[in-house]
C-alpha cells in the first residue's frame, strides 16, 4: 500500500451500497495498472470494481477521454448511461471529453485548487451524496 493511503469518510460504505445495487464500478487512474489492485486490496475494496483501467492501459492518459472510452466499450455502454466521478481536473475534463456526466468530489487531489473551477456537472462534497444523486 502506497504510505498514506486512507479512504476518506463513507467511502467503504459508499460503495458498498453501489455494489450491491448491482451497478458495474470501474477505476480509471493514471497509476500504472499493476500498483493499482494491491492498493484496492490493502483498502479492503477491491471486490467492489469489475474494471480497472490504469495509465499504463491507454496510450494517452488523462485529461484525454481514452481511458473513459475503454470503460464505455467493456461496458457496453453510451456515454450518457456513465457516470464518472473524480476529484481532479483531469478527471472532470476526461469526462467531458467524452461526453460522459460528471461528478466532482471536493476532497481529494486536485493541484490545490477547487474543483468547481472545472466546472463538472455536480459537485459533492461527501462520496455518501452520491447515493441519492443516483435514486439509492
Amino acid at each position: 500500500m502506497e504510505a498514506g493511503s486512507t479512504l476518506f469518510l463513507q467511502v467503504q460504505e459508499t460503495l458498498a451500497a453501489l455494489h450491491a445495487s448491482g451497478l458495474p464500478l470501474a477505476i480509471v487512474t493514471n497509476k500504472p495498472t499493476p500498483f493499482v489492485a494491491p492498493l484496492l486490496q490493502s483498502l479492503g475494496i477491491a471486490d467492489y470494481f469489475s474494471l480497472i483501467i490504469g495509465g499504463d492501459d491507454v496510450v494517452v492518459k488523462k485529461p484525454h477521454p481514452a481511458a473513459i472510452f475503454l470503460v464505455l466499450g467493456r461496458f457496453g455502454v453510451l456515454p450518457g448511461q456513465l457516470l464518472f466521478v473524480g476529484d481532479s481536473r483531469n478527471d472532470i475534463l476526461a469526462a467531458q471529453a467524452a461526453g460522459v456526466p460528471n461528478v466532482a468530489m471536493t476532497f481529494g487531489y486536485n493541484y490545490g485548487e477547487p474543483i468547481a473551477t472545472s466546472q463538472p456537472d455536480l459537485t459533492l462534497d461527501t462520496f455518501s451524496e452520491l447515493l441519492p444523486v443516483l435514486g439509492l
